[in-house]
Parts: C-alpha cells; sequence; structure tokens
C-alpha cells in the first residue's frame, strides 16, 4: 500500500514539474503567434496606408491636368470655350424642359422634316447667338484678367474687387440668357410635332458638355 502512494506521489510530482515547462512552451507559441499577427497587421497597414497615399498623389495629378489659360483665374478650356462662344451647358434650363437648340435642331434637320425656311431660320438664330456669347466671352475674359492683376500686384481693396465681381456676374448672366434665348426662339420656329420629336430625340441623361445650350 506504501508502494502505491509512493508511486502515486512521484507521478503527481512529475507532473507538477513538467506543467510549468509545457505552460511556459504553449505561452511561448502564443507569443511568436502575436508576434506573426501584429507583423501582418503592421504590413496590411502599411500596405493600405501606401494605397491610400497613391490615390492622394493620383488625385492631385487629376487636378494638375487642368491646363491654366492666359488668366489664372480660367483654365484653358475655360478660355476656349468663352473665345469659341461654345454653351457650356448655359443652355441647359431651356434644354432640359423642351427648348431645343438652334444647333441641334440643324444637325436633326432630317428626322425632324425642317422646311427650308426653319433650317434658314436656325442657322440665323445660331449665328446670331454665337456671336454675341464670343463677344461677350472675351469680356469674361477681360475683366477676369484685371481682377486677377489687380490681386497680383497687391492693389485689391475690398470696393473695387466687389465692383469687378459684380460686372463679371452680369456679363456671365447676359452669357447665360444669350444661349436660353436662342432656344426660346428655336422653339417658336418648330411645330409641337416637332418639338416633340426633338425631345425624343435627344435624351437628357447624358452629361453636360461644351455644346449643349447651342
Amino acid at each position: 500500500m506504501k508502494r502505491i502512494f509512493s508511486i502515486v506521489a512521484m507521478l503527481v510530482l512529475t507532473g507538477a514539474l513538467l506543467a510549468p515547462a509545457g505552460y511556459a512552451q504553449q505561452q511561448e507559441h502564443e507569443r511568436q503567434h502575436q508576434g506573426q499577427g501584429q507583423g501582418q497587421g503592421m504590413h496590411q497597414g502599411q500596405g493600405q496606408g501606401m494605397h491610400q497615399g497613391q490615390g492622394m498623389h493620383q488625385g492631385q495629378g487629376m487636378g494638375q491636368g487642368m491646363q491654366a489659360g492666359s488668366v489664372k483665374t480660367l483654365t484653358q478650356q475655360q478660355e476656349e470655350a468663352y473665345k469659341g462662344g461654345l454653351g457650356m451647358g448655359m443652355g441647359r434650363l431651356a434644354e432640359l424642359n423642351g427648348y431645343p437648340g438652334p444647333m441641334h435642331v440643324i444637325e436633326l434637320a432630317e428626322e425632324l422634316s425642317l422646311t427650308d425656311a426653319q433650317q434658314q431660320e436656325a442657322g440665323l438664330l445660331m449665328s446670331k447667338m454665337k456671336t454675341r456669347a464670343i463677344e461677350l466671352g472675351e469680356q469674361i475674359i477681360q475683366k477676369e484678367g484685371a481682377l486677377d492683376a489687380r490681386f497680383t500686384a497687391g492693389t485689391a481693396d475690398e470696393v473695387s474687387a466687389r465692383k469687378m465681381m459684380e460686372e463679371i456676374g452680369q456679363l456671365q448672366a447676359a452669357l447665360r440668357f444669350t444661349h436660353v434665348q436662342a432656344h426660346m426662339a428655336m422653339r417658336k420656329v418648330l411645330t409641337e410635332e416637332q418639338v416633340a420629336a426633338y425631345v425624343r430625340l435627344r435624351p437628357h441623361d447624358r452629361p453636360q458638355g461644351d455644346t449643349e445650350g447651342q
């Protein structure tokens, strides 16, 4: 009986001695596993950070893609549109409400079954609109240049800046009305059937473009 107790005691003692070693190995294994996880997390974080940084760089690059014109406050595209009498979406108000633009009416002459008189009138409206639009566009460029020059020289003050901005605003309003007015006049030349056909042929789910409003 004493021998059995001695054997049991030895087994318990051996287990007690081995348990800390096993526990230590388990803890070491868990620490290594956590270390690997943290390393992967850092790697992923670095990868995400680099990816986000690249995204920011690309976004900045897109902004830099817009070329400046002769006036710092205008892009080259804006200057070209002003000088060319392009619509720049200024006639969109009329276009979206069933007022056809002269240029697009001419493009759809066959589909709309335009008469010779209607085609001639559309051509006159377009020519008149473009002439006035170019005139106003040139004035806007000139005014923007003068305003920019004041700020560049450090001589701008609140009174003069406000006055010049209001003048530019009036010119831009006149330019927009020039395009919308052409749409309004064009609608009077067409029949109701032709206007309805124009609306069907000109879907308005497209992005705003330079030719819209002409």
